[in-house]
């Protein structure tokens, strides 16, 4: 064996660790979620992610709550937004499932899907106040809610039951056949959710 055979193992063995480790500053980076300043794991990204999508379905739901009530003598509307929000809960289960199949078997899955999740509960709570509550001045536009602040680092106590809810289930819990669709990693289609 010559002496230029037996240096390539080597000096593409010495890369190796190199190549890791930029590969791990990268995907850290990648990580990275301004919403979430406190996570470091994926699984600390996801527990906020969760805590993100319980508060943006909160105010979902004073949001509906506050449109029901302004239309509480007028049954027709008051079946259509319910038959609307319905169809939108078919939706975005359907939706994020498919973004979780597209990051599948990866580990960005459920980040991706919790991320689908929260955007599309946003833009809800944002289309229910445009399109019944904007000429009420009782509640703000949901974008400018001080609640969408990035959230500091919550005990494990606080974090919702496994599964989370689903959006817009007033409290119940979520669709077994959605389940696929539980808490994990972030970012709608790699991007951070859109604020608005």
């Amino acid at each position: 064996m010559n002496r230029s055979e037996s240096s390539t193992p080597t000096r593409h063995l010495r890369r190796r660790p190199r190549a890791l480790l930029l590969a791990c500053i990268l995907s850290s980076s990648a990580m990275a979620d301004d919403r979430c300043p406190g996570a470091v794991t994926t699984l600390d990204l996801e527990q906020c992610l969760e805590q993100l999508l319980l508060r943006e379905q909160v105010m979902l739901d004073r949001y509906l709550s506050a449109a029901e009530e302004e239309f509480r003598d007028r049954p027709s509307i008051l079946a259509a937004v319910a038959e609307a929000q319905e169809a939108w809960i078919a939706f975005v289960a359907a939706d994020c499932r498919a973004i979780h199949e597209r990051w599948a078997p990866g580990s960005l899955r459920g980040y991706m899907s919790l991320d689908c999740r929260i955007a599309h509960t946003a833009r809800r709570t944002r289309d229910l106040w445009a399109d019944f509550l904007n000429p009420d001045p009782s509640l703000p536009d949901p974008a400018s809610e001080p609640d969408r602040s990035p959230l500091p680092a919550l005990p494990e106590t606080d974090l919702p039951p496994p599964g989370g809810l689903l959006p817009g289930s007033r409290g119940q819990a979520e669709n077994p056949e959605v389940s696929c669709l539980a808490p994990k990693p972030l970012g709608v289609r790699g991007r951070p959710a859109a604020r608005g």
